[in-house]
């Protein structure tokens, strides 16, 4: 499951930085654009870390007691910022015996987006170098 997940994410985030590298830089302008569009792909992965992160330590925290909508809310925020497919949770997801198993599911989408941030961010400080 990872291994398809971290194929679908990295192919959609080859086909973006491709679309950057693509671009010819002529001047100090185009590097800016190209730059700061680097810069913003790292912000993203960076907020969706924060927000699964968040969602991981709530369930582990209060046993799956918390509200649907609000975890889902941030799923949603979560797929809509790096284009993944994190399912909602639902009632039945949060159940003792099914807890364990939805933690362990964040988590790997959690590494996925984790990956994906140090892959940016090495690419980044080469540029830098």
């Amino acid at each position: 499951m990872i291994t398809q997940l971290w194929k679908e994410f990295t192919n959609d985030l080859e086909t973006r930085m491709m679309k950057l590298e693509e671009q010819t830089i002529i001047n100090m302008e185009e590097l800016n654009k190209i730059w700061n569009c680097l810069k913003n792909e790292i912000n993203t992965l960076y907020a969706a870390l924060q927000i699964i992160n968040g969602i991981i330590h709530t369930l582990k925290n209060t046993n799956g007691s918390k509200d649907t909508n609000y975890l889902n809310k941030d799923i949603k925020k979560i797929n809509e910022l790096v284009k993944t497919h994190i399912q909602e949770i639902n009632d039945n997801s949060l159940q003792n015996e099914r807890l364990t198993e939805t933690i362990r599911m964040l988590k790997i989408y959690q590494r996925v987006i984790w990956k994906a941030r140090q892959l940016e961010n090495n690419i980044e400080h080469k540029d830098i170098i």
